[in-house]
């Protein structure tokens, strides 16, 4: 895969890149130019965190509001395939509360209509 293209196509540049995976920028430098002297398992974190960032490129509210039990099977299988650090995965059960939330708030609804 080409991330240094990918990056360019959406519209990502280094520094956005750096606060959203939290991954300093000559890193994410590195590793995109295959230049990163870090072990493999480092490199393929961050290159999973570099796709998750690209992924979130394109606003996901609407699939969240309209699918919210699809995404919570998504985020998830997410955790269960990567390993994130402590925060990541503060993050993720954060956002998974908040869709369990919501989909109460639905079934509520629905029993009440």
């Amino acid at each position: 895969m080409d991330y240094k293209l990918l990056i360019k196509e959406k519209g990502f540049s280094y520094s956005d890149l750096s606060a959203i995976t939290k991954v300093p920028r000559a890193t994410l430098n590195e590793v995109v130019n295959g230049k990163y002297k870090g072990s493999p398992e480092t490199k393929e974190r961050i290159l999973s965190k570099i796709k998750v960032a690209l992924s979130m490129g394109i606003d996901l509210n609407p699939v969240i509001y309209e699918h919210p039990k699809l995404m919570r099977k998504v985020f998830f299988n997410a955790v269960k395939s990567t390993r994130f650090d402590i925060k990541e995965t503060d993050v993720i059960s954060k956002v998974v509360h908040v869709l369990d939330e919501y989909l109460d708030t639905i079934s509520k609804k629905e029993a009440e209509a």
